[in-house]
């Protein structure tokens, strides 16, 4: 099973916006830098703070992709890091600050920019922002399987539905509701 190994260290200035803590090396404040492959033209991440005063609002949430930008709402790096690499919650594993720091990411994509870019570009973001660094390895991991048990098969097909009474009339043109409009 394809695991993605996440290792990365967030940390937050207040005077400097982001900084990367990297191990053994102390706090940097990291710039975005040129990449090969597509990216952003400009991009702004801002850390999002829950608490009573700012409840999470389930409206502000996720990714939305236009033609001419991308928002990232409320995302923690592991749902970022889920979306741009196509993979599942369970494949990503890393430090807990992984599920516990939000933020709000909108990203102008250049000219020219075609459906699914946008993946890309976010990943070349988590890499050059989040100073992301990741590998994948395998695991064996438990699972259970649904096979047919040495005495046949036990199953039987369900009945269908009993007709629901509410919607057992049917509606006739004759009766004056069916074309109409109010």
């Amino acid at each position: 099973m394809k695991c993605l190994r996440v290792y990365f260290f967030i940390a937050f200035c207040a005077s400097c916006g982001i900084a990367i803590l990297l191990l053994g090396a102390g706090v940097s404040a990291v710039a975005q830098t040129a990449s090969t492959g597509p990216s952003f033209e400009v991009a702004a991440i801002k850390p999002v703070l829950f608490d009573s005063s700012h409840p999470f609002d389930p409206r502000h949430f996720w990714a939305h992709v236009y033609p001419d930008h991308a928002s990232y709402w409320s995302m923690t790096l592991k749902s970022l890091i889920t979306y741009a690499y196509d993979v599942q919650v369970f494949q990503v594993s890393g430090p807990e600050s992984m599920n516990k720091d939000y933020y709000d990411i909108e990203a102008k994509l250049p000219d020219g920019a075609i459906k699914g870019d946008d993946k890309r570009m976010l990943q070349a973001l988590l890499k050059d922002r989040f100073q992301l660094k990741f590998h994948i390895e395998k695991r064996e991991l438990e699972a259970y399987a649904l096979v047919v048990g040495k005495h046949g098969a036990t199953l039987k097909p369900s009945l269908p539905d009993p007709p629901n009474p509410g919607t057992a009339a049917t509606v006739k043109p004759a009766d004056g509701n069916v074309g109409e409009g109010a």
